[in-house]
């Protein structure tokens, strides 16, 4: 077994155990996710869904935010856990929210989502890989036809 990373949201209710995290983490600018953060870009780690376990599994709650994407979050306090595709287009992987491990600092940010929609209003030190939001959408689009579903 690798290294383990623990935390836990706001509340407590929900406890988070993780194994195997990479160290690095990802920002995303667009839209949905500044509206589900209040405001700055939503930070992920992306590991392997297997390799997360939530304890208090009764205070999750997920919302549907589009056709192929679901986000978790503690019902109680409200804390961010998780963005995950969903349903036919669901993947072996999910982004977990870097916030509620103890270990944060241990990550590093190496990317920067939909750039091309970030506000002016703030900005990320270093030489982080941007992606735009057309480079998004297709790297969506070929994982759903990949699946054999529609866009």
């Amino acid at each position: 077994m690798g290294a383990v990373s623990t935390g836990q949201c706001l509340c407590g209710a929900v406890k988070v155990r993780a194994v195997d995290l990479p160290r690095e983490m990802s920002v995303c600018h667009c839209d949905m996710c500044r509206t589900w953060t209040g405001g700055m870009p939503f930070a992920g780690v992306s590991v392997v869904r297997e390799n997360v376990t939530f304890e208090g599994q009764e205070a999750i709650r997920i919302y549907r935010s589009s056709k192929w994407v679901e986000r978790g979050f503690c019902g109680t306090c409200g804390t961010n856990l998780f963005f995950r595709m969903a349903g036919a287009a669901a993947t072996a992987n999910m982004s977990l929210a870097p916030g509620v491990l103890d270990s944060m600092n241990e990550f590093a940010l190496v990317e920067e989502e939909y750039v091309d929609v970030k506000p002016a209003g703030y900005a990320f030190a270093g030489n982080l890989k941007q992606v735009t939001r057309a480079q998004m959408h297709d790297a969506l689009s070929a994982h759903l036809q990949g699946l054999g579903l529609a866009v």
